[in-house]
């Protein structure tokens, strides 16, 4: 038996990045957590997060920068060969369901942030075929 889940919570680091990857959008940003040591001293680690399909769709709607999330999802690692012909490896965080903590935007709201007693759906979930939960 084996385990592959991740549970993150934290702030994107940059505006989320979606691109089309064949038939489907992707979306990749950095999600930033950070714990203090006995000694006080604050120690951030970065994550990769990847969200495909409807998932990163929705982030591209309402993530931005300094965005506080809670993740879900399985951590996987692969190679590919970039623009300068060398190999190169990477480890990423698959995300499977998500909620929206602080700091996201509302379309309708031109971008601002909303205020906490505003209406909207935070949470979600793409753990079972892709599909919305």
């Amino acid at each position: 038996m084996s385990i592959n889940r991740i549970i993150l919570a934290g702030r994107l680091g940059a505006d989320p990045i979606v691109r089309q990857a064949g038939e489907s959008k992707v979306c990749n940003v950095g999600l930033a957590t950070s714990e203090k040591r006995k000694n006080g001293e604050e120690v951030t680690t970065w994550h990769n997060l990847v969200f495909w399909g409807p998932a990163a769709e929705i982030m591209q709607k309402y993530a931005q920068k300094g965005t506080l999330m809670y993740v879900e999802g399985k951590q996987q690692s692969r190679s590919y060969t970039g623009s300068d012909g060398v190999k190169k490896h990477t480890t990423e965080n698959v995300v499977t369901s998500f909620e929206f903590l602080a700091g996201y935007k509302k379309p309708h709201t031109g971008g601002r942030d909303f205020r906490d007693d505003e209406p909207v759906e935070t949470s979600y979930d793409f753990s079972k075929n892709g599909e919305f939960n």
